[in-house]
């Protein structure tokens, strides 16, 4: 397995996320996969792709999204019976969002992330909230990596929809996700430029706190303030490229 068999246009023009499930989708068309089977746990996927488990999850979550596979509870993830999904999931991964596709992806995200803190808030377990500490504390101490800071960003992000328990959200919120991910990227180094990481942690800390204590209100309401700065970030980007 690996990524070296895609399309080169896949290789140069998509994120990591996509290229791997690009090269699980065509093991499913092959039949490396068959309908009803289960993929490898995503600990192996990784060590075999070279990644590490969270690109692994954005990986599935698009093919959740796209209906190929379904993620069951703990690692399982099983393989869909819809042929007509798995036929134009590469031109559908592909599609790039635009200026105006953006502000419609930071709109949809917050829609869709407000829903998910609600749930997760509603229907968190302890290990959930562990999930959640351990990231929050992965971002404390890459505050100065920007890099590591994101990974740490999304690994909180993805417990959050795990712990709401609605995979059809959580498929849709990884595909948002990475609709925004070059501006979530941006936003990150501007606020390490400006030594505005610790109100990005704090904030976080919030929210953690919030589904933490069940207020699920809360919760959506701290989603919408980091939605609301996103969309500043937008614009300060679009004014940069259009200056350049």
């Amino acid at each position: 397995m690996g990524l070296a068999e895609l399309p080169l246009e896949l290789l140069t023009s998509a994120t990591l996320p996509e290229r791997i499930a690009a090269r699980l989708h065509e093991l499913i068309v092959d039949g490396t996969y068959p309908s009803g089977s289960r993929l490898p746990r995503p600990g192996d996927l990784a060590t075999e792709f070279g990644v590490t488990t969270v690109i692994v999850g954005e990986a599935i979550a698009l093919l959740v999204s796209a209906g190929l596979v379904s993620s069951r509870s703990g690692d399982s993830v099983v393989v869909a019976r819809r042929p007509e999904a798995s036929a134009g999931f590469l031109a559908w991964v592909r599609e790039p969002v635009g200026r105006e596709g953006l502000a419609e992806a930071i709109e949809a995200r917050e829609v869709i992330e407000r829903a998910i803190v609600r749930l997760a808030a509603l229907r968190r377990t302890e290990a959930d909230l562990e999930r959640l500490r351990a990231s929050l504390a992965g971002m404390r101490e890459s505050r100065d990596e920007p890099e590591a800071f994101l990974e740490f960003d999304f690994a909180l992000h993805v417990a959050l929809s795990d712990a709401a328990r609605n995979h059809l959200l959580a498929g849709t919120l990884s595909t948002l996700h990475e609709l925004v991910r070059e501006m979530i990227a941006f936003f990150t180094r501007t606020a390490a430029t400006e030594n505005r990481m610790d109100a990005l942690v704090d904030s976080h800390a919030r929210l953690v706190d919030a589904v933490e204590r069940q207020e699920a209100d809360e919760a959506a309401r701290i989603i919408a303030d980091m939605m609301a700065l996103l969309r500043i970030e937008a614009g300060r980007h679009r004014e940069l490229a259009l200056s350049d």
